[in-house]
């Protein structure tokens, strides 16, 4: 048997082929830091994020690296110690994967009737032989080199390859493994019975006389979706490949230890990271970029934002924070993060039951979460004093009333140029899901999707003399919950609109779509166009507002009930949410008639007058709010209060007040034209006098909008200074 102790020189090129590992793997370590504008975008894939420290995962010093005087050739040092130990955890995963997949091996070849013993006893003696011979020369090179091959299959970090204990452990494996097997083949005895120490010691559980499989993320992600909807499995897709992208196809047992990583992540990730697949109407085929790439474009505008903020003469820090939400980039809302962690468990559950995994089946919970994510950001806080994790999470609340009015008396109403032009003035009114949509949600308080599902013969006739709606009534209508199964009277705006005539006009087929248009770019996501096409109407009417996007129509008729006095319980069976109470479960035909008139008390004060030139009703004005709307403009002070403020009409822009607080701290005032310097007091009360006139629509911005609240509260209403 030949001796192959190894020389120094080649043992350390082997080390750092091993140290090199995660570069020559699917998914390389790169620095990535949030706060720092990168050089260049790579297209590889990344997996490693700033730790605590605000370093990248990269691997420790290595062997090659150390500053130890160089052995010569055929000193007995061969093994050079490192600097930085291997990770416990790192070490026992790759051994696990050692004893496993060897005795997986046995098992298939003793069920193999071509397999020849024989010569296998003979190879493991001779094999045993060599490792023990190198060993005494402190040659770890063959136990050193399987793991490699077995860290790169599972995906695990050897944090230093080189690390003595980690030799020796990997070596004692090895060594232990080959005994069992040859006790087995020599002895003609049971492997699982010889292994059982083995299996006990690294937590392998046979299951039916076979060995626990190898279990990658992608292997567990199609069992996790047998047998589920088709919008779950998209779901678990999605999470899938965020994944995949981060980890590679590796081990799922590495994902619950290293999730906190990838929750990092996500953290990170631009919260329209899906919508970045470059197809459009014109373009079906694109190109998704990686997200670790959409993450340093974003960690570089948001870079950009700072240093813009930071450079804006004789502002405050408190009116520079103010500024940047509306600048920097939107990120994954924590909401989101664990929707992602909970398919993440479910994939790890269903691992368990289906196919062997015996690894942990709960890798985080929301409180943990939050704490590791909130730690996260302190540490980015401190390279970046101005530092905001944007996320826009969905606090929906009602639409304005002069939000409301501007909509209902908006081109779309009132008379558009075209099809094309729902928002420019003109003579046409069209009625389609644009004109209808936001009426019945307002009205009805319906889910979106319920009403583009419906159908000409959705419209029925109640005995007591009422029209009504069936929403998610037939199969192939989706409803969100079992109770929207429902019908609802049709209010009387709704009547005196002619929604019902204009739905007797689709034709006597009952399978006629009300807005067959919406189904036709895409018939799976109508919610998904429809939303699209009405932002385009919102932003061109100037009505987007976050918190009162589109679905917010629906709190606006809830809260329009609240003020007419219907019950929290009524209402909730309104707008279709499930309800404990038993008249919120079986609301019959037999309560139309009131269910109607509750519908009724929400008044939205619309003028409604028959059209000659257009042959239907349309509506005139609408009397939610009296007066010209006009926006309120502010700027914050250093301690975060309204330190000047001005309102200009939103018709023309035309300044209509402006003031500036003379106690303002650490603010120098704004460059407006014919601003007035007084107190706190007067300028509340300055702004205060419009509100007889005109309608204000406060600041859109949240820190703006609260600032403006407070500032309102030291002036006094006009009703407290009128003489009756």
């Amino acid at each position: 048997m030949k001796n192959s102790i190894k020389s120094v020189d080649q043992l350390r090129v082997e080390a750092v082929a091993i140290a090199l590992l995660l570069r020559e793997s699917p998914v390389a370590n790169v620095d990535s830091s949030p706060l720092r504008k990168p050089a260049k975008l790579s297209n590889q894939h990344s997996n490693s994020f700033p730790s605590e420290h605000n370093e990248t995962h990269v691997l420790p010093t290595l062997a090659s690296e150390t500053r130890d005087p160089v052995p010569e050739e055929g000193d007995r040092k061969i093994f050079v110690e490192p600097t930085t130990p291997a990770m416990p955890e790192a070490v026992h995963a790759i051994s696990r994967e050692i004893v496993r997949s060897h005795f997986e091996q046995l098992l298939g070849n003793l069920s193999n009737p071509a397999f020849d013993a024989e010569a296998r006893i003979s190879h493991l003696g001779s094999e045993l032989d060599l490792l023990q011979t190198e060993l005494k020369g402190r040659d770890f090179s063959q136990p050193m080199r399987l793991a490699k091959e077995v860290a790169v299959r599972i995906g695990e970090k050897p944090a230093n390859p080189m690390d003595a204990g980690a030799a020796r452990q990997f070596a004692t494996t090895l060594k232990a493994a080959w005994k069992a097997e040859l006790t087995v083949l020599e002895e003609f005895e049971d492997p699982l019975s010889v292994a059982g120490t083995l299996f006990e010691r690294f937590h392998i559980v046979p299951q039916g006389g076979q060995i626990p499989p190898f279990v990658s993320i992608a292997k567990a992600m199609e069992i996790a979706k047998q047998g589920k909807t088709e919008e779950m499995c998209r779901k678990l897709d999605a999470t899938g490949r965020l994944l995949l992208e981060f980890f590679g196809n590796i081990s799922l047992e590495q994902v619950p230890r290293r999730v906190v990583e990838f929750c990092r992540f996500l953290h990170r990730l631009p919260r329209d990271h899906g919508q970045k697949h470059g197809k459009n109407r014109h373009k079906q085929e694109g190109e998704t970029p990686l997200k670790r790439d959409l993450i340093a474009e974003a960690d570089a505008h948001d870079a950009e934002c700072y240093a813009r903020v930071r450079a804006i003469p004789d502002t405050s820090e408190r009116q520079q924070l103010a500024k940047l939400p509306d600048m920097l980039s939107i990120r994954m809302t924590q909401t989101n993060m664990e929707r992602h962690l909970d398919r993440i468990h479910d994939i790890l559950r269903a691992a368990a039951k289906g196919l062997g995994y015996s690894g942990e089946t709960k890798a985080l919970t929301y409180a943990s979460l939050a704490q590791e994510m909130k730690a996260y950001n302190e540490q980015l806080r401190k390279s970046e004093p101005l530092f905001l994790r944007m996320t826009r999470p969905k606090i929906r609340s009602r639409w304005s009333g002069v939000r409301v009015k501007k909509l209902l008396t908006s081109p779309i109403y009132r008379g558009c140029f075209s099809t094309a032009r729902r928002t420019r003035s003109g003579k046409k009114i069209i009625r389609d899901a644009i004109y209808w949509v936001p009426l019945i949600i307002m009205t009805m308080g319906t889910r979106l999707t319920e009403v583009l599902q419906l159908k000409a013969g959705d419209l029925i006739w109640h005995e007591d003399g009422t029209f009504c709606l069936r929403f998610a009534w037939s199969v192939e209508q989706d409803g969100k919950t079992v109770p929207s199964r429902r019908v609802v009277p049709i209010p009387q705006v709704l009547l005196e609109l002619g929604l019902v005539e204009w739905i007797k006009k689709k034709g006597a087929d009952a399978s006629n779509l009300l807005f067959p248009e919406i189904f036709k770019r895409n018939p799976k996501h109508t919610d998904q166009t429809f939303t699209k096409r009405f932002w385009t109407v919102r932003k061109n009417l100037g009505l987007l507002d976050h918190s009162e996007d589109f679905y917010a129509l629906r709190m606006s008729l809830s809260s329009a009930l609240w003020r007419a006095g219907v019950s929290e319980s009524d209402r909730q069976m309104i707008i279709g949410h499930t309800s404990k109470t038993t008249i919120g479960k079986h609301y019959t035909y037999a309560d139309m008639k009131k269910l109607k008139e509750m519908l009724d008390l929400a008044d939205f004060k619309l003028k409604i007058f028959q059209s000659r030139v257009h042959g239907f009703p349309t509506i005139g004005d609408c009397g939610l709010i009296s007066g010209h709307p006009a926006n309120v403009e502010i700027v914050l002070d250093g301690e975060g209060a309204v330190g000047a403020v001005r309102v200009v009409r939103e018709t023309d822009g035309k300044q209509l007040a402006a003031a500036y607080v003379v106690t303002s701290a650490g603010l120098s005032s704004p460059k407006w034209k014919d601003l007035d310097r007084v107190d706190r007091d007067r300028a509340a009360q300055v702004i205060h006098d419009l509100t007889a006139e005109f309608a204000l629509i406060p600041p859109g911005n949240t820190a703006h909008a609260e600032a403006f609240e407070q500032f309102m509260a030291f002036g006094k209403p006009i009703a407290e200074d009128t003489v009756i």
